[in-house]
């Protein structure tokens, strides 16, 4: 009857029993505390003080909170072994065999327990089942696994310093111990960062077009030289069209003679007259 977070071994008499107790660690990253409990699907301990009587929320607690709530709510008792929290648990009946009829009657909603990570599966039109939509797992828990053996104990041939001088009669021995020196630590993030994502998009970019951020700054500069360009110039012929002026013919006036041979080069007028002529003829 418990919700699944106690794990049971039997300790058998006249044998050696061996727990090896292995712990992991669930973390969450506070930044996610922002998000909807569907999107992180996960309750940290100050919202489930809010949500029930609990002092430290587990995913366990709610599971049997559930169960209490579903019993009362079919029976109008509670069993005698489940735990009361507050005065209100307390003022309620507890079951006798009276109502063993009504429990045998909905033990199924014992049994078949769909929390609120399962219920967009296949088991979530099953109306027998205990539907607890309010239990997420906790953001930040620990969970231990047991691996368990035993041995037989051979009357007689038993020796240990910790029990000299005893009689090992019907009894047994448990070792409970920590085989790994620490633990696994699982830590629950946000899959991208705002930065994550601007880098995967500037490596693919630059992958596959040579895009970068290089490149934004050299477009931005070319787009600040072409528009500068475009309108300095449109204002300089607009002052030079503003400026210019017709001049009358009559104010034209020759400011000096123009010879011809003056204009043509030398090398023209060496290979018309000769390299040593000094009689040239200017026109």
């Amino acid at each position: 009857m418990t919700s699944g977070g106690v794990t049971e071994v039997l300790a058998v008499p006249l044998s050696e029993t061996f727990l090896d107790v292995v712990g992991t660690l669930f973390t969450s990253n506070p930044g996610i505390e922002n998000f909807p409990r569907n999107k992180r699907n996960c309750i940290f301990s100050d919202e489930g003080k809010l949500m029930s009587n609990i002092t430290k929320y587990t995913y366990s607690d709610c599971i049997v909170d559930c169960k209490i709530n579903f019993i009362q709510k079919s029976c109008g008792c509670r069993p005698f072994f489940y735990p009361r929290r507050s005065k209100k648990d307390y003022s309620w009946r507890i079951c006798n065999s009276l109502d063993f009829e009504c429990l045998a009657k909905h033990k199924s909603g014992w049994l078949t327990i769909l929390p609120h990570e399962e219920e967009h599966t296949n088991f979530e039109k099953e109306e027998k089942a205990l539907h607890c939509y309010n239990c997420f797992a906790s953001c930040e828990d620990i969970s231990y696994d047991v691996l368990s053996w035993n041995t037989v104990m051979t009357p007689g041939e038993f020796n240990t310093n910790l029990l000299q001088n005893y009689n090992v009669t019907n009894e047994g021995i448990v070792h409970i111990y920590f085989s790994r020196y620490g633990t696994v630590i699982l830590k629950q993030d946000m899959s991208f960062y705002w930065y994550d994502l601007v880098s995967d998009l500037g490596g693919i970019c630059g992958v596959f077009i040579g895009f970068s951020f290089i490149t934004i700054v050299e477009l931005l500069y070319f787009f600040v030289l072409m528009f500068s360009d475009l309108f300095c110039k449109k204002s300089a012929l607009q002052e030079n069209d503003d400026r210019k002026t017709e001049i009358p013919s009559d104010q034209t006036q020759t400011t000096g003679a123009i010879y011809w041979n003056e204009l043509q080069p030398r090398s023209w007028q060496l290979t018309k007259y000769g390299k040593f002529s000094t009689n040239r003829v200017r026109y």
